[in-house]
This record gives C-alpha cells, sequence and structure tokens, in this order.
C-alpha cells in the first residue's frame, strides 16, 4: 500500500487495501477493525476519485455486514448495500470477471460461515476446470475442499472425500514455500 501510494500508482494501493481487509475475515480479525480499515478506504477512493474498485468494496461490504451478529437472519431489511446476486449480474453485464470473482469468493464465506453448504459447493463448482487468480483460487479450494469434507461426513459419497483430498493436496504444494502462510488452512482441511 504504501509503496504504491509513494509512486502514484492509487489503484493498486487501494487494491492492496482492498486485500488487506478481505484478508482480516479470512484469518479471523476483529469485524470492527476490519470495517475501520474498510471505512478509511472508503474515503480515500472517494477523495482520490478511484471509483474502479466501488462495486467490489460493495461486496466486501456486505460480507462483513451480513457477518455481524443477527444481521445474517434480518438480511432483508439492511439498507443501503447491494446483494450478491446483484453484484454478480453488474459483473455479468459488464463482463467484468474480477468482481465476479470478489462477489463468489464473499458469499462463499458468508454461506460456509453459516453453514449454507450447498450455494459453496455451486460456487466453486464454476471454478473447479478453469484457472483463476491465485489468491481467489487458494480460499475457492479451502472452502470447497472443507465444504466436500463436511458432505462426505453426512452422506460417506466418496467424489466429496475426493474433492476433499484434491483441496488437501493442492494446500500441502503452498506449505512447501511458505509453511507459516499456510499451515493453518491446511490443518483445517485435514
Amino acid at each position: 500500500y504504501n509503496q504504491s501510494m509513494l509512486s502514484g500508482d492509487l489503484e493498486n494501493a487501494l487494491y492492496s487495501r482492498l486485500f488487506y481487509c478481505k484478508i482480516g475475515l479470512h484469518i479471523g480479525s476483529n469485524l470492527d477493525s476490519i470495517g475501520r480499515a474498510h471505512s478509511i478506504m472508503i474515503e480515500q477512493m472517494t477523495k482520490l476519485k478511484q471509483n474502479i474498485l466501488h462495486n467490489a468494496m460493495s461486496s466486501f461490504r456486505a460480507c462483513t455486514m451480513l457477518l455481524r451478529p443477527g444481521a445474517y437472519e434480518n438480511a432483508s431489511t439492511i439498507k443501503g448495500i447491494k446483494t450478491f446476486d446483484e453484484l454478480r449480474q453488474i459483473a455479468y453485464n459488464t463482463h467484468n470477471e474480477h468482481l465476479l470473482w470478489h462477489v463468489d469468493i464473499d458469499e462463499m464465506l458468508v454461506k460456509f460461515w453459516f453453514k449454507e453448504y450447498i450455494p459453496v459447493t455451486r460456487i466453486s463448482e464454476r471454478y473447479r476446470s478453469s484457472k483463476s487468480k491465485r489468491s481467489f483460487e487458494l480460499l475457492r479450494r479451502f472452502y470447497d475442499g472443507i465444504t466436500s469434507f463436511a458432505f462426505a461426513r453426512d452422506t460417506n459419497v466418496a467424489s466429496w472425500t475426493q474433492i476433499g483430498e484434491e483441496s488437501v493436496a493442492y494446500w500441502m504444494n503452498f506449505i512447501s514455500y511458505s509453511k507459516w502462510n499456510f499451515e493453518n488452512k491446511f490443518l483445517l482441511l485435514q
């Protein structure tokens, strides 16, 4: 973030801030601190007149709002945020694959958190045979694997176990590059 700001690359700086916020969700940071970082980013985005991330930020906002206690059950009453379906439609209409990845990973996180595993697998299935960006693929494989293991445990269907084992193998590969960075999610998959 700082290097990008110093060099004048505002778009990359804001992407860095967005990913900082998103990763906070996946490592269990406090929602209030993530919300403050998110607010700072929105202020900077407005001040710098950088609107390219507006919809990705809307997806992130929906994610953080829905994870707050009691919000998911009352999602229809939350004002001022676009739904994942609305954002996904924007992505389709504008052929914005990057936005689609943001919406899908944010929705996978929320659905997984509330143990709605079928939507998680449906989203993940769309990407199993495609090559996507590494950060999205890491998270997609994690949610796909852990959800598949949950289904395998409940149904004793071998195909779910196989998908989970493929995710474990994928994550094991990354541990060789950075154990401290990837081992926790790998152990959760096992």
